[in-house]
């Protein structure tokens, strides 16, 4: 064997991703020639009319597909491709459709939809776009129907909200159908005069607090799942949806009276009425989501337009072709398309042929009307080794050799000799090179690696069939062997093909710890020692390169010698080859200081330390009993332990940006009384320790002992403080003899921080997320505060948190509105001082739930999930929602400061005397309605007084002097808030709320009230200068009378009017 052909790389690793990949939607338009040169045959079962009988591939599924488009058949002909995911049924219709797409005659018109990453609207898009292309002109329509239900900045607490009333009307409407028999104690009776359901589940649905607290994230994902923020299979409810107990069983008990006995069966532990709840719910999904979206009801459909364009290719005698790739992950839009599959075509209608994959589980909920059009159902398996196994061993050998190839030949070649084909040479694959022809190595290689494609002679390097058999094996619960799904066998051997070049480059290929995952031992070969294994060869099976020599053989060839292998891998020359750092030797342990042992014995974790006194203080202290640390050494590493943990802290997990900057002083603050460096106990150490029974963190709760596990926390601690990676070759100290002793040591500090860090985020979530926490007890003030000076946020109304955050400056500079004693004006003067107070840097709670939004920083109210419900329940009774935080106690010291904002402003709330209140905005209103309802000329108040101010400024006779200039603005104030017929049916609007609700309609009072004190003050200035004018002209006497006579008693009139206007407003 050449020494050439030593650690040979016949790929480029950088290329493999693009290449070798499971999902046949990372594969765009252009890129087909990558699939097909993977492809390898793929057999399928199928059923139905006309489909052959006995083995079947890929090209009988193709034949048939054909037919069904050349032939004459009178309806539909839908062929379902079926199987568990990663069998790669996409793949095969993905297939059928490269071979199909230039091959059709003039008889038809494709609709094709890949699989692909996408959200439901591009989905959409995409069969919508066609059948616009098609020559449908109502496409735009529906477009434009569908851009306005999913709006680019539409959040998903908006969305689901949106699809919480979809639901529930679907639920409430009368006609709607579900798979099992409907239930009137679930669903509600029917109330003939309003044709709806009614004391029902679509009625229990709506409440805002369900969907925070008992519908866990299924609505929530649903919603993302239609913004293309998730993927995968539809979210489904379950029976415990429902399980509501404790506090919530009783707000809903005492919020629905009419609803109490079906909310106690749902709350049951196995309640059949919870199962069919849930089943209800799964099963409105689908037509909720296509009427939201518009693609059924509410003017043009989808269903329209298809019928639109099979009318047209009827017209020219054409047949539409569908061909979907994954119905699955579309699934809650497929409505739609599934009708079209039950349309049977017209006389003026062309009829449909269509192909679809999709998983085994929803294909079995798809409704049997769809089931019973198909003419064939395809199945494709994933290879099992109960049945015929060698054969279907030889199928895997067969894909895997062609991945490898492709991987070998590179995208270029690949393209351009796709290009060059021909059609048929597509269908059989003869047209894929193969990289082994022109290799100088073939020879050596496939006798030492085998052969994956025996008939094209492609080799398996750097496999064999032994290696390559536990690549594509797994083993289920019952601990029988079977081969698991091509996704995920291709998936592994991309792995492999990326880590073995660099492996190859640090003599450290294989790796039992890299090739984790990729290639593992299986029971059998867990049974050979090592020493049975190594034999002769005078190596440590654990460290570099025996243990490179242990696990060629164990993989390869069952633990047997492969001198082959070894000789390609450059293992027969391991005598020469050092494993681990640079320096170091492949056996003995270096000493420590100047005494030329480590105190470690024979340990395989030893540590070599050359140039780090800290590591070596960790070494004498973990290996000497009596050894006490110093405290620089010990605080050095909690330091270093205590900066990794918060670093790795999810801060977004908390709506909190991060540990530094802006929010550096907060976190401090909150996180210092219970974690901080002090955290980390070190046994035998020096420096203080959190006292036990205190609030703090303790890691590990009985401190570090010591020992080997122990050693190698402290030690990557060290080196991550120093380097910032457990990346070996990041390191400049020489710290483990084997890279399997690093490895070992390095996954024990991974562990040990991966506690730390989840303990700590767990308590972390405990404060901030539990009921109440510091986050949602700030929005509750900052908008309590805002309901009771009288703003206009309705949060139902508005469409950002803009207007809660950055408040206008004629709220904040207002006066107190109502008397009452001075309570009330005591209240909103504090709740002044609590808006301003939340926006300080060390209470900032809601700035950073802020940042959380989308859209270039403007927050929309109902983008922060579980909070969206929030700001709605404390505009409808902010005293009520005071009262419920203030029930929750926040103990951290850090938020003393926002306890005491909560305290003192529900004392003040709880102060005010809200009956008398009510009253004196009863009667201001009632008797401001009373002079104002009857005045017809309230519109020319304004304009006859300025009238008669201006005839009287005219002779210098307006009183006080210079008060004209003053007057006008004021008249222009009060044409603007007072003087109009709108105030009049603004006043009556409130004068109703106060009768509905006092509550509320003092709180939706509180904003005009403002603005009537205001205008009240500009009637008094204005009628103590006509009353001083009235009297200087009165002194004037004679002729200065008479010249005014006519002037004066439209300006009397004018005082009565405004005297009563304020006398009233007294």
């Amino acid at each position: 064997m050449s020494e050439n052909f030593q650690k040979f790389k016949c790929w480029d690793a950088n290329s493999v991703p693009a290449l070798i990949n499971s999902d046949v939607g990372s594969y765009v338009d252009g890129e087909e020639y990558i699939l097909l040169a993977v492809h390898s045959s793929m057999e399928v079962t199928g059923e139905g009319t006309g489909v052959p009988k006995g083995d079947l591939n890929e090209t009988h599924v193709l034949e048939f597909f054909q037919k069904q488009i050349d032939g004459d058949a009178r309806g539909n002909q839908i062929i379902a491709v079926t199987g568990e995911p990663g069998s790669g049924k996409s793949h095969l219709v993905r297939w059928v459709y490269m071979q199909v797409k230039d091959q059709v005659e003039d008889n038809c018109e494709i609709l094709y939809v890949p699989k692909g990453d996408t959200d439901p609207k591009v989905f959409l898009k995409l069969i919508i776009n066609q059948l616009q292309e098609l020559g449908s002109k109502d496409a735009v329509e529906l477009q434009e129907k569908m851009e306005n239900a999913l709006p680019t900045e539409l959040s998903t607490a908006e969305l689901s909200l949106k699809l919480q009333n979809e639901l529930s009307q679907y639920l409430k409407m009368p006609g709607s159908t579900f798979s099992i028999p409907s239930n009137d104690v679930v669903l509600g009776v029917v109330d003939e005069e309003i044709n709806a359901r009614i004391n029902g589940l679509g009625t229990l649905i709506m409440d805002p607090f369900w969907l925070r607290a008992s519908s866990g994230s299924v609505i929530p994902d649903l919603a993302e799942s239609l913004k293309g923020k998730k993927s995968g299979e539809q979210p489904k409810f379950a029976a415990e949806n429902f399980a509501f107990k404790g506090k919530i069983l009783t707000e809903f008990s005492r919020k629905y009276p009419d609803l109490r006995p079906l909310i106690n069966q749902l709350s049951k532990k196995n309640s059949p009425l919870a199962d069919q709840a849930a089943t209800f719910l799964n099963d409105a999904i689908q037509p909720s989501v296509a009427r939201y979206l518009g693609l059924v009801e509410r003017g043009i459909s989808l269903n329209d337009i298809f019928k639109e364009v099979r009318r047209i290719l009827k017209q020219q005698n054409k047949k539409l072709v569908l061909i979907f790739e994954d119905l699955v992950t579309q699934h809650a839009v497929t409505l739609p398309i599934y009708e079209q599959f039950a349309n049977q075509p017209t006389d003026d209608m062309a009829p449909l042929v269509a192909m679809y994959a999709i998983t085994n589980e929803p294909y079995e909920e798809i409704d049997l009307t769809v089931k019973r059009r198909q003419v064939a159902r395809f199945r494709v398996p994933i290879q099992d080794s109960t049945e015929d196994a060698d054969h279907e061993k030889n199928n895997l050998l067969l894909m895997v050799s062609r991945y490898m190839n492709a991987a070998r030949v590179g995208d270029a070649d690949l393209k351009r000799a796709y290009e060059e084909s021909s059609r048929d040479k597509r269908i059989t694959g003869d047209w894929v090179p193969n990289k082994c022809e022109s290799c100088f190595h073939k020879d050596d290689c496939h006798t030492a690696f085998e052969l994956g494609d025996e008939e094209r002679e492609v080799g398996l390097y750097p496999l064999n069939k032994k290696a390559t058999s536990l690549l594509i094996n797994t083993k289920n619960e019952e601990k029988d062997v079977h081969h698991q799904s091509a996704a995920a066998i291709v998936e592994k051997l991309a792995s492999l093909l990326r880590m073995t070049p660099p492996l190859f480059d640090q003599d450290n290929f294989p790796n039992e710890m890299e090739l984790k995952g990729v290639l593992e031992k299986d029971d059998d070969l867990s049974r050979r020692s090592k020493s049975d294994v190594m034999g002769k060869a005078p190596f440590d099976a654990d460290t570099s390169p025996g243990h490179q020599i242990y696990i060629t053989r164990l993989l390869w060839n069952q633990g047997d010698v492969t001198s082959g292998i070894e000789t390609a891998f450059a293992l027969a020359t391991a005598g020469e080859v050092t494993g681990g750092t640079s320096g170091g030797t492949s056996g003995g342990t270096s000493g420590v200081g100047s005494g030329g042992t480590s105190g470690v014995g024979s340990k395989d974790s030893s540590v070599i330390v050359k140039s780090d006194p800290l590591i070596e203080s960790v070494r004498k202290w973990a290996n000497n009993k009596d050894q006490i640390m110093t405290l620089e050494d010990a605080n050095n590493l909690r330091a270093a332990l205590y900066n990794t943990v918060i670093n790795r802290v999810d801060w977004g997990m908390l709506l909190l940006a991060d540990s530094k900057g802006r929010q550096g002083t907060l976190i401090s603050r909150y996180l210092k009384p219970i974690f901080s460096e002090e955290s980390f106990i070190i046994n035998n150490a020096q420096g203080a320790i959190p006292p036990k029974g205190s609030n703090q963190l303790r890691f590990p709760e009985k401190g570090l002992q010591k020992n080997d596990k122990s050693e190698a926390i402290l030690v990557f601690a060290r080196l991550v403080q120093e380097f910032g990676s457990t990346v070996k070759d990041s390191s400049k100290f020489e710290t483990y003899n084997s890279g399997t002793a690093y490895e070992k040591a390095r996954i024990q500090y991974e562990g040990f921080i991966s506690d730390c860090v989840a303990t700590l985020e767990r308590r972390l979530s405990e404060e901030l997320e539990g009921e109440y926490g510091p986050v949602e007890q700030a929005l509750v003030l900052l908008v309590a505060s805002q309901r009771v000076l009288g703003w206009d946020n309705n949060p139902e109304s508005l469409p950002s948190w803009e207007a809660f955050f950055d408040p206008s400056e004629k709220f904040m500079n207002q006066e107190p509105d109502l008397e009452g004693g001075g309570k009330m004006a005591d209240l909103q003067s504090y709740a002044k001082h609590v808006i301003n107070d939340l926006s300080k840097d060390e209470m900032r709670y809601l700035e950073e739930l802020k940042s959380a939004s989308q859209a270039a920083g403007k927050p929309y109210v109902l983008d922060v999930s579980n909070l969206s419900d929030i700001p709605i329940e404390v505009w409808e009774s902010p005293l009520k929602m005071l009262e419920e935080i203030n029930t929750v106690d926040l103990v951290n010291p850090a938020f003393a400061p926002l306890e005491e904002l909560k305290r003192q402003l529900f004392k003040r709330a709880s102060a005010v005397k809200w009956d008398e209140e009510i009253q004196e905005v009863k009667q201001l209103l009632d008797g401001l309605l009373e002079e104002l309802e009857d005045d017809e000329d309230v519109n020319n108040l304004g304009n006859l007084i300025r009238e008669t101010q201006g005839r009287l400024n005219a002779y210098s006779n307006l009183r006080p002097q210079n008060f004209y200039s003053e007057s006008e603005k004021i008249i222009d104030r009060l044409n603007k808030e007072l003087f109009t017929t709108e105030i009049v049916e603004s006043l009556r609007a409130k004068r109703e709320d106060l009768n509905s609700n006092e509550e509320e309609g003092l709180l939706n009072s509180l904003d005009l009230i403002s603005k009537l004190k205001s205008s009240h003050k500009d009637l008094c200035k204005l009628r103590n200068s006509l009353e001083e004018t009235h009297s200087f002209l009165t002194e004037q006497g004679g002729a200065a009378i008479n010249t005014y006579e006519e002037d004066l008693v439209a300006m009397r009139e004018a005082m009565d009017d405004i005297n009563m206007l304020l006398e009233s407003a007294n």
